[in-house]
């Protein structure tokens, strides 16, 4: 029959040099860990939303220029023909009073400027308050184009990757200490 370990033997893996070093050890990993996940987090998200925000510009100048060349019938034809198109996209081409002429998008979303892309939108049914980046601007007769993408797919993903490593840091923790007390256990018998 084997013997349980008492609680003064546990006590004492806990104050031994060994485990000691070994908690370090795991607490050094799991905080370079930690910074290095965190960094990788901020610069994978800061290049997606710029990637969105250079997108929506360029669309956007597109945009502009049939405006431009074909007048606010083409544009407004040109936003038609793009609605059409199954995606992310979000557009809206209203006039000076609100009034919505051609897009996707219900209303002007609330919130939305040139300092602040984010917006929350009414996606399609069932799935309720989505959220989107988008650009807006003033046309020269006074109407109003927005164009957006949805990126709710995007805070999903990124949501998951943050669980998945804080499950993967405790599991890293609880490795880490598990693994000391083995060997702070292993050392401690032969003393």
């Amino acid at each position: 029959m084997t013997q349980r370990p008492s609680l003064r033997g546990v006590a004492a893996n806990f104050s031994t040099t060994v485990f000691g070093a070994a908690f370090a050890t795991t607490a050094a990993f799991l905080a370079v860990t930690a910074l290095l996940f965190a960094i990788l987090f901020y610069q994978a998200n800061a290049i997606l939303a710029g990637e969105v925000l250079a997108g929506l510009t360029r669309e956007l100048e597109v945009l502009r220029d049939i405006e431009r060349a074909e007048g606010p019938q083409g544009l407004q034809r040109a936003i038609e023909t793009r609605v059409r198109s199954p995606g992310p996209s979000l557009y809206l081409l209203a006039g000076r009073d609100g009034r919505r002429l051609a897009g996707n998008l219900a209303k002007v979303p609330a919130g939305l400027t040139a300092d602040q892309p984010l917006f929350d939108y009414e996606g399609p049914q069932p799935s309720g308050t989505r959220l989107a980046a988008g650009r807006i601007e003033q046309l020269s007769d006074g109407s109003i184009l927005i164009v957006g993408r949805d990126i709710d797919g995007q805070r999903a993903l990124a949501e998951r990757l943050r669980l998945f490593a804080l499950l993967g840091f405790g599991v890293v923790a609880v490795g880490g200490i598990g693994t000391g007390l083995l060997i702070s256990r292993t050392v401690l018998r032969r003393v």
